[in-house]
């Protein structure tokens, strides 16, 4: 059963979620950030609830600073008590799955956990390391390589954006991948993402990728990852499933 880290001061509120949320996920409670911060330490979780005003800080910051220090951190979804579209915007921008005020009905609320506990299931990594023809990809660190022969390998320096438009891509090599979709893969349908970013990450990702590897733009439709090395396998269709490691924000 998948597990969620609750971070909240109001004991009303897992008492409520594990009645909600009882057969599909288990509610793990910390009262305070710090506790919180102890049970990511100590504990694997497959998504973060958090409040935003909590006795020892703000929620915002942990957030913000969890995502600074690096590492691993699942996927962070908002809920609290601040309904302002500001204090939405301002969550989502920072990299938050979602941002649930917490005066909306329970079975909305429930919804949408849920919706975001089915994606995670199917991102969860069967591996940590997958190797694609001449790329090996690490999916713990988020981390690609370029592996031409089995005494070279140079790391290809992706952002975060860039490893997973990197594995949706490669799942549908010399296949489109329409904006529409790429967009929902990496950022997800509740962030709003201008066009011209889009371009810029594929400009990006496009100048890091290793010969044989290279990625067409398709006027009004999207972009395709074209895989001209010789010997390169095709991948399984459930690679792309296995591949999405970050949560949260993306770079």
């Amino acid at each position: 059963m998948q597990k969620i880290l609750l971070i909240e001061d109001a004991p009303e509120v897992p008492f409520l979620l594990k009645s909600l949320l009882a057969g599909s996920a288990e509610v793990h409670w910390a009262s305070t950030l710090s506790d919180g911060r102890g049970r990511l330490k100590r504990e694997s979780f497959d998504l973060i609830l958090l409040d935003v005003s909590l006795p020892d800080g703000d929620g915002f910051e942990f957030f913000q600073n969890a995502r600074e220090a690096g590492g691993t951190l699942p996927p962070v979804i908002f809920l609290t008590a601040r309904s302002a579209v500001g204090a939405m915007v301002h969550g989502l921008n920072l990299g938050a799955e979602d941002y649930i005020p917490k005066c909306l009905d329970m079975l909305e609320i429930k919804a949408r956990i849920q919706a975001r506990l089915r994606k995670q299931r199917g991102l969860r990594p069967a591996t940590k390391v997958e190797r694609v023809g001449a790329l090996e990809i690490n999916h713990e660190s988020l981390e690609a390589f370029h592996c031409p022969d089995t005494s070279s390998r140079s790391p290809l320096q992706l952002t975060k954006s860039e490893f997973k438009i990197l594995c949706l891509m490669m799942e549908k090599q010399n296949q489109l991948t329409s904006r529409e979709d790429l967009v929902d893969w990496v950022w997800g349908q509740n962030f709003h993402v201008y066009p011209r970013s889009v371009d810029t990450h594929i400009s990006n990702l496009r100048k890091k990728l290793p010969t044989g590897y290279s990625i067409q733009n398709v006027h009004a439709q999207g972009y395709r990852l074209v895989v001209d090395r010789p010997g390169t396998p095709s991948l399984s269709g459930d690679f792309v499933k296995r591949s999405g490691a970050l949560p949260g924000s993306l770079q």
